[in-house]
């Protein structure tokens, strides 16, 4: 009922000093992070904001983009990010377009009318009491690339998160222990180390997000590892990831440079956001070492909808069944279910 703020909050009090995410040379336990999401939501609570307010985050690649995501929804507000690579004039529309009166960010050039917060800034004397998250309130809104006209805003709920976490642990996890780690360890236990390769701004970020929301340790990707498919797959092997999510043409480039093939391999590959093509297809079919699944949904779906297990048969690029939650229907142009065989418009 809380949405992302409960969920943390559970996690929190179940393991305090495991290691909840890392990025560079710094490393959070969930402890940690949480003293850090409590003082920047008390800042964003004393600057004014109620609950749905848009809270704009302009941030590069580090535990304070997780911070303040989480602080964002904490305080009720309605996370926003934003890439600080981005043209100006692609910022400037979406702060417009959302009207954000406040804005987390290290150097973003102030604007009128809008109070900026630094990540680490102490917040002012005295406590405030955080709003309680209903399931229906809007937590993050993710902007389209608008390759067909201007960008448009597409707001999630908490209840949907909530889902998206819950639908990837019934689904990826389960009682495998050859997803989970070491056998020996009771399920409810086992820590997996998770990659975030995605851009915040990108609702892929989210998936990402909810397996450390599930007790899971989150390895921010930083930006120039995340370009470069080499650096990629050491950074892997270095820090023994256990999950890397990914795009198909990333991933592409991923098994190109040996992400399958060296001395340590993730036990689980999830790729999603476009296309598989029929030669990656065939390279991820029947890894040993390597559980692979082909991901489909449109962000208004919220990240995930159908996913395909690629250990199966099937030898041709599909994208599977619905997650736990998500009914798919095949219409035709009036609605109605089309016979076995026709093609269809997907319903979600």
């Amino acid at each position: 009922p809380g949405g992302v703020p409960q969920r943390f909050a559970e996690v929190v009090r179940a393991a305090p000093d495991a290691r909840a995410v890392t990025c560079g040379g710094e490393t959070l336990t969930f402890a940690e992070l949480d003293a850090r999401v409590a003082a920047l939501t008390q800042a964003l609570l004393g600057s004014g904001i109620t609950p749905e307010t848009p809270v704009a985050v302009c941030l590069p690649r580090s535990t304070d983009s997780v911070v303040a995501l989480l602080a964002v929804m904490r305080a009720g507000g309605v996370y926003v990010p934003l890439d600080p690579e981005w043209p100006a004039d692609r910022t400037a529309y979406v702060l417009d377009d959302t009207a954000a009166p406040v804005v987390i960010t290290r150097d973003l050039p102030a604007g009128p009318g809008r109070v900026h917060l630094d990540p680490r800034q102490r917040p002012a004397d005295g406590s405030v009491t955080a709003p309680h998250i209903r399931p229906d309130q809007a937590a993050y809104v993710i902007y389209t690339s608008g390759s067909t006209g201007a960008p448009k805003g597409v707001a999630v709920q908490h209840r949907s998160l909530n889902h998206l976490t819950s639908s990837l642990q019934a689904t990826f996890l389960g009682h495998d222990p050859h997803l989970a780690g070491d056998e020996s360890v009771p399920p409810g236990d086992r820590k997996l180390r998770v990659t975030l390769t995605a851009p915040f701004t990108f609702d892929a970020s989210m998936e990402q997000l909810s397996w450390m929301l599930a007790g899971h340790e989150l390895f921010i990707v930083p930006e120039d590892v995340r370009r470069d498919p080499s650096a990629l797959v050491r950074f892997v092997e270095e820090h023994r990831i256990d999950v890397i999510d990914t795009t198909s043409s990333q991933l592409e480039l991923l098994t190109d440079a040996g992400l399958l093939e060296g001395a340590w391999a993730p036990s689980m590959v999830m790729v999603g956001g476009e296309a598989v093509s029929p030669s990656l297809w065939q390279a991820l079919r029947g890894q040993r070492r390597t559980r692979c699944f082909n991901l489909y949904g449109p962000t208004e779906a919220t990240v995930d909808a159908t996913c395909h297990d690629l250990s199966g048969p099937v030898d041709i690029p599909v994208i599977g069944v619905p997650l736990p939650g998500v009914r798919v229907r095949l219409l035709d142009e009036r609605l109605r279910p089309v016979p076995v065989g026709v093609a269809g418009e997907i319903y979600l």
